[in-house]
Protein backbone atom coordinates (compact mmCIF):
# COMPACT_ATOMS: atom_id res chain seq x y z
CA UNK A 1 0.00 0.00 0.00
CA UNK A 2 1.00 3.62 -0.52
CA UNK A 3 1.12 4.12 3.26
CA UNK A 4 3.82 1.50 3.67
CA UNK A 5 5.89 3.16 0.97
CA UNK A 6 5.68 6.61 2.56
CA UNK A 7 6.28 5.26 6.06
CA UNK A 8 9.49 3.67 4.80
CA UNK A 9 10.52 6.93 3.17
CA UNK A 10 9.76 8.79 6.41
CA UNK A 11 12.14 6.61 8.40
CA UNK A 12 14.85 7.07 5.79
CA UNK A 13 14.30 10.82 5.94
CA UNK A 14 14.64 10.89 9.73
CA UNK A 15 17.82 8.81 9.62
CA UNK A 16 19.37 11.05 6.97
CA UNK A 17 18.29 14.37 8.52
CA UNK A 18 18.83 14.17 12.26
CA UNK A 19 17.96 17.85 12.89
CA UNK A 20 14.64 17.71 11.07
CA UNK A 21 11.74 18.63 13.37
CA UNK A 22 9.17 16.34 11.77
CA UNK A 23 6.56 16.21 9.02
CA UNK A 24 3.58 18.42 8.26
CA UNK A 25 0.90 16.48 6.35
CA UNK A 26 -1.11 18.92 4.25
CA UNK A 27 -4.66 18.20 2.98
CA UNK A 28 -5.04 15.04 5.08
CA UNK A 29 -8.73 14.71 4.32
CA UNK A 30 -10.85 11.61 4.74
CA UNK A 31 -12.44 11.21 1.29
CA UNK A 32 -13.90 8.63 -1.08
CA UNK A 33 -11.19 7.20 -3.30
CA UNK A 34 -11.28 4.95 -6.36
CA UNK A 35 -7.55 4.40 -6.81
CA UNK A 36 -6.93 0.66 -6.55
CA UNK A 37 -3.23 1.29 -6.04
CA UNK A 38 -4.21 2.97 -2.78
CA UNK A 39 -6.28 -0.08 -1.84
CA UNK A 40 -9.57 1.67 -2.57
CA UNK A 41 -12.46 1.28 -4.96
CA UNK A 42 -12.69 -1.33 -7.67
CA UNK A 43 -15.33 -2.90 -9.91
CA UNK A 44 -18.44 -4.46 -8.43
CA UNK A 45 -20.25 -7.66 -9.51
CA UNK A 46 -22.22 -5.69 -12.10
CA UNK A 47 -19.12 -4.25 -13.73
CA UNK A 48 -19.61 -0.80 -12.24
CA UNK A 49 -16.68 1.11 -10.77
CA UNK A 50 -17.07 2.14 -7.15
CA UNK A 51 -15.18 4.21 -4.60
CA UNK A 52 -14.49 3.54 -0.93
CA UNK A 53 -13.45 5.61 2.05
CA UNK A 54 -9.75 6.16 2.71
CA UNK A 55 -10.39 6.52 6.47
CA UNK A 56 -8.96 3.17 7.55
CA UNK A 57 -5.95 3.26 5.23
CA UNK A 58 -5.17 6.83 6.30
CA UNK A 59 -5.52 5.81 9.94
CA UNK A 60 -3.10 2.94 9.31
CA UNK A 61 -0.58 5.29 7.70
CA UNK A 62 -0.81 7.93 10.44
CA UNK A 63 -0.33 5.26 13.11
CA UNK A 64 2.86 4.23 11.33
CA UNK A 65 3.97 7.84 10.94
CA UNK A 66 3.13 8.66 14.56
CA UNK A 67 5.22 5.73 15.81
CA UNK A 68 8.16 6.88 13.69
CA UNK A 69 7.88 10.41 15.02
CA UNK A 70 7.88 9.06 18.58
CA UNK A 71 10.81 6.75 17.82
CA UNK A 72 12.96 9.59 16.48
CA UNK A 73 11.69 12.34 18.79
CA UNK A 74 10.02 14.42 16.08
CA UNK A 75 6.75 16.38 15.82
CA UNK A 76 3.92 15.44 13.45
CA UNK A 77 1.34 17.98 12.22
CA UNK A 78 -1.88 17.21 10.38
CA UNK A 79 -4.05 19.58 8.37
CA UNK A 80 -7.43 18.91 6.75
CA UNK A 81 -9.16 22.27 7.18
CA UNK A 82 -11.86 21.60 9.81
CA UNK A 83 -12.66 18.03 8.69
CA UNK A 84 -11.46 16.34 11.86
CA UNK A 85 -11.94 12.57 12.19
CA UNK A 86 -10.83 11.56 15.71
CA UNK A 87 -9.89 7.95 14.89
CA UNK A 88 -7.72 9.20 12.00
CA UNK A 89 -6.34 12.60 13.02
CA UNK A 90 -5.63 11.93 16.69
CA UNK A 91 -2.36 10.23 15.69
CA UNK A 92 -0.49 13.54 15.73
CA UNK A 93 1.03 16.15 17.98
CA UNK A 94 -0.73 19.09 16.36
CA UNK A 95 -3.90 19.67 14.37
CA UNK A 96 -3.85 22.77 12.12
CA UNK A 97 -7.33 24.11 11.28
CA UNK A 98 -8.12 27.65 10.12
CA UNK A 99 -7.39 27.73 6.39
CA UNK A 100 -11.05 26.96 5.68
CA UNK A 101 -11.91 30.37 7.17
CA UNK A 102 -10.24 32.37 4.38
CA UNK A 103 -13.43 33.29 2.52
CA UNK A 104 -15.41 34.20 5.64
CA UNK A 105 -12.47 36.16 7.01
CA UNK A 106 -12.34 38.23 3.81
CA UNK A 107 -15.92 39.37 4.53
CA UNK A 108 -14.97 40.59 8.02
CA UNK A 109 -11.20 41.18 8.07
CA UNK A 110 -11.05 43.38 11.17
CA UNK A 111 -13.26 41.61 13.70
CA UNK A 112 -13.56 38.05 12.42
CA UNK A 113 -12.04 35.92 15.19
CA UNK A 114 -14.19 37.10 18.09
CA UNK A 115 -17.42 37.78 16.17
CA UNK A 116 -17.83 35.21 13.41
CA UNK A 117 -16.72 32.15 15.40
CA UNK A 118 -19.04 31.29 18.29
CA UNK A 119 -17.53 31.02 21.75
CA UNK A 120 -19.16 27.59 22.05
CA UNK A 121 -17.25 26.50 18.94
CA UNK A 122 -13.96 27.60 20.47
CA UNK A 123 -14.87 25.77 23.68
CA UNK A 124 -15.45 22.49 21.83
CA UNK A 125 -14.04 22.16 18.31
CA UNK A 126 -10.95 24.19 19.24
CA UNK A 127 -10.41 22.45 22.56
CA UNK A 128 -7.29 20.27 22.73
CA UNK A 129 -8.67 18.24 25.64
CA UNK A 130 -11.75 17.34 23.60
CA UNK A 131 -9.88 16.79 20.33
CA UNK A 132 -7.14 14.76 21.99
CA UNK A 133 -4.43 16.58 20.03
CA UNK A 134 -2.77 20.01 20.25
CA UNK A 135 -4.38 22.74 18.14
CA UNK A 136 -2.45 25.36 16.20
CA UNK A 137 -4.70 27.61 14.14
CA UNK A 138 -3.59 28.86 10.73
CA UNK A 139 -4.40 32.56 11.05
CA UNK A 140 -5.74 34.27 7.94
CA UNK A 141 -4.88 37.86 8.83
CA UNK A 142 -1.56 38.17 7.01
CA UNK A 143 -2.28 35.35 4.58
CA UNK A 144 -5.60 36.48 3.10
CA UNK A 145 -4.71 40.18 3.08
CA UNK A 146 -1.87 39.27 0.74
CA UNK A 147 -3.61 36.62 -1.34
CA UNK A 148 -6.92 38.34 -2.11
CA UNK A 149 -6.65 41.25 -4.50
CA UNK A 150 -9.64 43.09 -3.02
CA UNK A 151 -8.00 43.14 0.42
CA UNK A 152 -4.53 44.28 -0.64
CA UNK A 153 -5.36 47.99 -0.28
CA UNK A 154 -6.33 47.22 3.34
CA UNK A 155 -3.32 45.04 4.08
CA UNK A 156 -1.43 47.51 6.25
CA UNK A 157 -4.56 48.12 8.36
CA UNK A 158 -5.36 44.41 8.65
CA UNK A 159 -1.81 43.46 9.58
CA UNK A 160 -0.84 46.27 11.94
CA UNK A 161 0.40 45.12 15.38
CA UNK A 162 -2.86 46.00 17.15
CA UNK A 163 -5.21 44.29 14.68
CA UNK A 164 -2.94 41.25 14.62
CA UNK A 165 -3.76 40.77 18.29
CA UNK A 166 -7.28 39.71 17.35
CA UNK A 167 -6.52 36.11 16.37
CA UNK A 168 -4.01 35.80 19.23
CA UNK A 169 -6.64 37.04 21.70
CA UNK A 170 -9.02 34.25 20.70
CA UNK A 171 -6.22 31.69 21.03
CA UNK A 172 -4.99 32.85 24.44
CA UNK A 173 -8.52 32.97 25.80
CA UNK A 174 -9.19 29.37 24.70
CA UNK A 175 -5.70 27.89 25.16
CA UNK A 176 -4.67 26.98 21.63
CA UNK A 177 -1.76 28.12 19.48
CA UNK A 178 -1.63 30.34 16.40
CA UNK A 179 0.38 29.76 13.26
CA UNK A 180 0.77 32.85 11.09
CA UNK A 181 1.89 31.65 7.68
CA UNK A 182 2.73 34.89 5.88
CA UNK A 183 6.39 35.98 5.60
CA UNK A 184 5.77 39.62 6.49
CA UNK A 185 4.95 39.09 10.16
CA UNK A 186 8.48 38.81 11.64
CA UNK A 187 9.09 40.92 14.73
CA UNK A 188 6.05 43.18 14.38
CA UNK A 189 3.60 40.35 14.99
CA UNK A 190 2.37 39.97 18.59
CA UNK A 191 2.97 36.24 18.23
CA UNK A 192 6.68 36.80 18.72
CA UNK A 193 6.09 38.50 22.06
CA UNK A 194 3.59 35.83 23.09
CA UNK A 195 6.08 33.05 22.28
CA UNK A 196 8.75 34.82 24.36
CA UNK A 197 6.38 35.25 27.31
CA UNK A 198 5.20 31.64 27.13
CA UNK A 199 8.78 30.38 27.08
CA UNK A 200 9.79 32.46 30.12
CA UNK A 201 6.72 31.35 32.07
CA UNK A 202 7.04 27.61 31.35
CA UNK A 203 3.57 27.61 29.85
CA UNK A 204 3.97 23.99 28.80
CA UNK A 205 3.72 23.12 32.50
CA UNK A 206 0.67 25.33 33.17
CA UNK A 207 -2.89 24.20 33.84
CA UNK A 208 -5.57 26.08 31.92
CA UNK A 209 -8.82 27.28 33.52
CA UNK A 210 -11.30 28.47 30.88
CA UNK A 211 -13.79 31.22 31.61
CA UNK A 212 -16.64 28.78 30.85
CA UNK A 213 -15.62 26.32 33.57
CA UNK A 214 -14.08 28.55 36.28
CA UNK A 215 -15.77 31.44 38.09
CA UNK A 216 -12.64 32.48 39.99
CA UNK A 217 -12.25 35.48 37.69
CA UNK A 218 -15.10 37.22 35.90
CA UNK A 219 -15.99 40.66 34.64
CA UNK A 220 -18.94 42.89 35.42
CA UNK A 221 -18.92 43.77 31.71
CA UNK A 222 -20.43 40.94 29.62
CA UNK A 223 -18.09 41.78 26.73
CA UNK A 224 -14.98 40.97 28.79
CA UNK A 225 -13.97 37.32 29.20
CA UNK A 226 -11.14 36.10 31.41
CA UNK A 227 -9.39 32.71 31.53
CA UNK A 228 -6.39 31.93 33.71
CA UNK A 229 -3.42 29.63 34.16
CA UNK A 230 -1.92 28.07 37.26
CA UNK A 231 1.26 26.11 37.98
CA UNK A 232 2.24 23.56 40.54
CA UNK A 233 4.61 25.01 43.15
CA UNK A 234 8.15 25.27 41.84
CA UNK A 235 7.29 24.84 38.15
CA UNK A 236 6.97 28.53 37.19
CA UNK A 237 8.25 31.95 38.29
CA UNK A 238 4.74 33.19 39.16
CA UNK A 239 1.50 32.12 40.81
CA UNK A 240 -1.18 32.90 38.24
CA UNK A 241 -1.55 34.35 34.74
CA UNK A 242 -4.86 35.94 33.75
CA UNK A 243 -5.88 36.45 30.11
CA UNK A 244 -8.60 39.10 29.81
CA UNK A 245 -10.09 39.71 26.35
CA UNK A 246 -12.40 42.48 25.13
CA UNK A 247 -14.84 40.99 22.61
CA UNK A 248 -16.56 44.30 21.79
CA UNK A 249 -15.70 46.92 19.15
CA UNK A 250 -15.18 49.62 21.79
CA UNK A 251 -12.39 49.97 24.32
CA UNK A 252 -13.57 48.76 27.68
CA UNK A 253 -12.58 48.86 31.32
CA UNK A 254 -11.81 45.29 32.39
CA UNK A 255 -14.04 45.42 35.50
CA UNK A 256 -12.53 42.16 36.74
CA UNK A 257 -13.94 40.60 39.87
CA UNK A 258 -11.69 38.04 41.54
CA UNK A 259 -12.56 35.37 44.05
CA UNK A 260 -9.11 35.18 45.60
CA UNK A 261 -9.92 32.08 47.62
CA UNK A 262 -11.09 30.22 44.52
CA UNK A 263 -8.09 31.56 42.59
CA UNK A 264 -5.96 29.99 45.32
CA UNK A 265 -3.64 32.87 46.22
CA UNK A 266 -3.36 35.47 49.00
CA UNK A 267 -4.26 38.93 47.68
CA UNK A 268 -2.06 40.66 50.29
CA UNK A 269 1.05 38.79 49.11
CA UNK A 270 0.74 39.13 45.35
CA UNK A 271 2.57 41.45 42.94
CA UNK A 272 0.54 42.23 39.80
CA UNK A 273 1.96 43.25 36.41
CA UNK A 274 0.30 43.67 33.02
CA UNK A 275 2.88 41.98 30.81
CA UNK A 276 1.98 43.59 27.47
CA UNK A 277 2.46 47.15 28.77
CA UNK A 278 4.87 46.30 31.58
CA UNK A 279 2.78 48.31 34.06
CA UNK A 280 2.64 47.32 37.71
CA UNK A 281 -0.92 47.20 39.00
CA UNK A 282 -2.82 47.11 42.24
CA UNK A 283 -5.79 44.82 42.72
CA UNK A 284 -8.21 47.74 42.27
CA UNK A 285 -6.62 48.56 38.88
CA UNK A 286 -8.06 45.32 37.52
CA UNK A 287 -11.43 47.05 37.45
CA UNK A 288 -10.33 50.23 35.66
CA UNK A 289 -7.63 48.82 33.34
CA UNK A 290 -8.61 49.55 29.71
CA UNK A 291 -8.51 46.84 27.01
CA UNK A 292 -8.68 47.79 23.33
CA UNK A 293 -11.34 46.25 21.02
CA UNK A 294 -10.74 42.54 20.33
CA UNK A 295 -7.41 42.75 22.19
CA UNK A 296 -6.12 41.20 25.39
CA UNK A 297 -4.38 41.91 28.68
CA UNK A 298 -1.90 39.44 30.20
CA UNK A 299 -1.98 39.86 33.97
CA UNK A 300 0.90 38.28 35.84
CA UNK A 301 0.53 37.52 39.54
CA UNK A 302 3.73 36.76 41.44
Amino acid sequence: MAGDLFAGRTETLFKDHKNMNGIYHDISHVVSCGNVYHGHGGVDAFGKKFTSSNALSMRYYFIQSYKLHRKYGRTIWLHAHNKFYPFVHDFADLWAPGEEQAGDFANSPFFYYLEKIAMEEYQSAWNAEIRGVGIQMISQQERVSGLMQELRPLRDKISNPVTLQHSVAAALLHDFKVWESAPRLKEKHPLGRVWTIKSKLNMDKAEFHGYWVSSAVRSDDPAIYCSWYSWKPGSAPLKRLLVAVNTSRKEKAAKLVIDWKQLGIDQSKVKITELWSGKELKADDLKTMVIQPHCFALIEMK
